[in-house]
């Protein structure tokens, strides 16, 4: 019996010793197993199983958020390097692409944003830059608007009504001084009415330009559309806001090129005007004495022959005036008037004295009125009714300071603009349709990138599933992949 227990307790010695020897066996099949799995694709599992243990249920929204930035830290943006680096033409081309797409789509907008500043060139190229004119209304019988006393009827509380600036504009006839040399003297008035000669049959029609002296001596004249204004106000409304000239002296003028070259003169070079201002004359005069002009008087006061010097040929009107009259001609308005007594008939006598003094800005047959400046963002916009709207608002503004009873007001840039918004119309379609097609080419680029990584990824994501990721994280991951393409 001794003999067999202790035959027993070897025997158990010896099962115990065969049991360590198959666990240590299989220790390291187990450690083998557990390496071989963790470098799958070489993902960090232990980073997603802390992450796992993150995921329970958070005490509060905040917490849940923070939860959900650790994860798209910790997990998505690394399988999103990582992918990047596999795959890096493949990364290359949709960041490439979506580049090119946005700088496209970035230029495309910010052109169209600023189209109302080429809709209003092409505007301002036909009617000029003046938002509103105002001219006495044809019921009352009246030609012209005192623009002294409107100025000093609004003050300077009204400085939204205060850029304006009055204006005379009438056809007029020229001669260069040149074609009268050896035939006439132009520098002499009583010449220049009644010829070189006293009886010239001429000297009774000095305000017909075919029959007077000058068309008699100096041969045919050439029309042109005379701007008598005054520069400073203009500059500060807007008007001309290129205007490289500077004022225009007294006894000068700037002409355009197209008649500089039909008269055959440059800069310095001496011309005669002739113009009809017999109404100016009857309405000046009634305003200085209580005598009124009879028919003979007004006769020898309706024209007036002024001799003048070429300060500049005007190559554009700069949007002073509308670019299609290529007969243009800029007087000062002050000092124009001023030199009227000195440049009239003779055979007036006195009646001519009573020009003198006469202040300009009471005559003026237009004036002219431009928004408050900044003036051009009142047109940038893209809808026609906004702008609309603006400049309507505030010619009634300026109908309703001058009374409507009084003036009739016109709006020729508006006019114009709403001939272009057909055009505007059609470019903002043409716009929409390359952006929204940009926009789609450059979604269907990414679309057909994720799917060709979720196919070459399928064993990955397909062992992420295994070890516990939902289906909301492997949404999330491509989200992240995408906004890799897309955020730089």
């Amino acid at each position: 019996m001794p003999a067999n227990g202790e035959d027993d307790q070897a025997a158990l010695r010896h099962g115990d010793g065969v049991a360590q020897e198959s666990e240590a066996a299989e220790r390291p099949a187990t450690e083998t197993s557990n390496s071989q799995s963790k470098s799958i694709d070489e993902l960090d599992l232990q980073n997603f199983d802390k992450l796992k243990k993150r995921s329970g249920p958070p005490p509060g929204w905040w917490a849940w958020l923070r939860g959900v930035v650790l994860t798209v830290r910790d997990v998505d943006v690394l399988f999103a390097k990582r992918e990047a680096t596999r795959n890096t033409c493949t990364f290359l081309v949709g960041l490439v692409a979506c580049w090119l797409a946005v700088t496209v789509v970035a230029v495309v907008h910010s052109g169209f944003e600023y189209t109302p500043l080429f809709f209003l060139s092409i505007a301002e190229y036909d009617a000029g830059q003046i938002d509103v004119r105002v001219s006495a209304g044809a019921w009352t019988r009246h030609r012209f608007l005192n623009f002294s006393k409107f100025m000093a009827e609004i003050g300077e509380e009204e400085e939204y009504l205060s850029y304006a600036a009055p204006r005379i504009e009438l056809p007029a006839s020229l001669w260069p001084s040149k074609a009268c040399e050896g035939k006439l003297n132009v520098s002499d008035v009583r010449e220049r009415y009644e010829g070189p000669t006293p009886g010239e049959p001429c000297a009774g029609a000095a305000h017909v330009p075919s029959e007077g002296c000058l068309a008699r001596f100096c041969g045919p004249s050439s029309s042109a559309w005379l701007v008598l204004h005054d520069h400073a106000l203009e500059e500060r409304m807007g008007l001309g806001r290129h205007w490289p000239h500077g004022p225009v002296k007294g006894g000068e003028i700037m002409i355009s090129r197209e008649l500089a070259q039909r008269l055959g003169v440059a800069p310095g070079d001496p011309l005669t005007l002739l113009l009809d201002l017999q109404h100016l004359v009857r309405a000046a005069v009634s305003a200085h004495t209580i005598l009124e002009m009879d028919a003979a008087t007004s006769a020898l006061l309706s024209s007036f022959y002024v001799p003048l010097t070429v300060a500049a040929v005007l190559n554009s009107t700069h949007g002073r005036l509308d670019e299609e009259e290529t007969a243009g001609a800029f007087v000062d308005l002050s000092s124009f008037i001023a030199s009227l007594p000195l440049h009239a008939n003779p055979q007036a006598g006195a009646i001519a004295a009573d020009l003198e003094g006469v202040s300009a800005f009471d005559f003026a047959e237009t004036i002219n009125f431009n928004l408050p400046q900044p003036r051009l963002q009142s047109y940038m916009s893209n809808d026609f009714q906004e702008v609309k709207g603006a400049v309507l608002v505030f010619a009634s503004r300026v109908v309703a300071a001058l009374g409507p009873e009084n003036v009739r007001a016109e709006v020729l840039l508006l006019g114009a603009l709403q001939q272009l918004r057909v055009l505007s119309l059609f470019l903002a379609l043409i716009t929409s349709v390359i952006m929204s097609g940009l926009s789609g080419l450059l979604c269907l680029l990414i679309y057909s990138l994720l799917i060709v990584s979720v196919e070459t990824r399928t064993f990955d994501l397909g062992v992420l599933r295994m070890v516990g990721l939902k289906r909301t994280g492997v949404v999330r991951l491509l989200i992240v992949q995408c906004l890799c393409y897309s955020i730089p």
